[in-house]
């Protein structure tokens, strides 16, 4: 089964940094995952929230939590390697020094 991500977000604490819903979608799957984003465990590490029939995958790194939604029967395998690819290109891109440093 090909992996299909429904909803991606970055977020510090509670505070969403970033999100993307895919287009083929639209439903509310950014607010359930801010309403997810408030339950989930703050220990570093990855782990699957079950929540309204889709499952939000995290990956907490210190103060950032990302977050990706995919249907229940993709597994954790595709989503988690996802998350680990995200950390490092948000990582890579938020430490670029900005125009005028």
């Amino acid at each position: 089964m090909p992996l299909t991500l429904k909803c991606a977000l970055v977020a510090r604490g509670t505070f969403v940094v970033c999100e993307y819903e895919a287009d083929f979608y639209s439903g509310s799957l950014p607010d359930a995952a801010r309403k997810v984003l408030s339950q989930i465990s703050r220990g570093k590490g990855m782990k699957t929230f079950v929540y309204e029939g889709h499952a939000f995958n995290y990956l907490v790194d210190r103060d950032l939590c990302f977050i990706c939604v995919s249907d229940l029967d993709v597994g954790t395998s595709g989503p988690y390697s996802f998350l680990k690819d995200l950390k490092v290109k948000y990582t890579q891109a938020a430490s670029r020094p900005t125009v005028g440093e």
